[in-house]
């Protein structure tokens, strides 16, 4: 009988990390569609307290959410044109904080060689390298466009 029940023991806790590795994974998957719904419960949480208030003001709800969305979308427009020109500036500049970064790296290396450490441009340069920066913003503006085109379903399921 004590084996038998070991047995069951030993089935049951198998069960459960099977389903804790199914359930894992399934959250893993839908981890796009997780954010969108969590940004969603955000930007409603956020955006109650003004409905409410409009509703006081005896302004019909239909107007008072759509009013309240219209200051979101315009709100979230205003922070990716900031975004986006922004990064857009530093595109541009980009070559003279290259040309930056090489004369500190030269600066840096006078200055180890001084402390008698000897390092060379290309060992600096591995270091803090700028194709690396160029990727970076690249996929920041990647990324932000992505974000714009959510928008629409986020606040749809706002």
């Amino acid at each position: 009988m004590n084996e038998e029940t070991h047995f069951y023991r030993g089935t049951r806790i198998l069960v459960i990390i099977a389903a804790l590795v199914i359930i894992i994974r399934g959250v893993n998957q839908a981890h796009s569609v997780l954010v969108m719904f969590f940004v969603s419960i955000f930007l409603a949480v956020i955006g109650t307290p003004m409905v409410l208030w409009f509703e006081q003001k005896r302004i019909p709800s239909v107007v008072a959410v759509m009013t309240v969305m219209a200051g979101m979308i315009t709100l979230m427009l205003m922070i990716g044109t900031v975004v986006g020109t922004s990064l857009n500036s530093f595109s541009s500049a980009l070559p003279f904080y290259q040309t930056r970064l090489q004369e500190k790296v030269s600066v840096l290396q006078a200055l180890l060689a001084k402390k008698g450490i000897g390092v060379t441009d290309q060992v600096l340069l591995d270091y803090v390298n700028p194709v690396k920066v160029m990727r970076l913003t690249a996929g920041m503006v990647g990324e932000l466009g992505s974000m714009l085109s959510n928008m629409f379903l986020i606040l749809l399921t706002v």
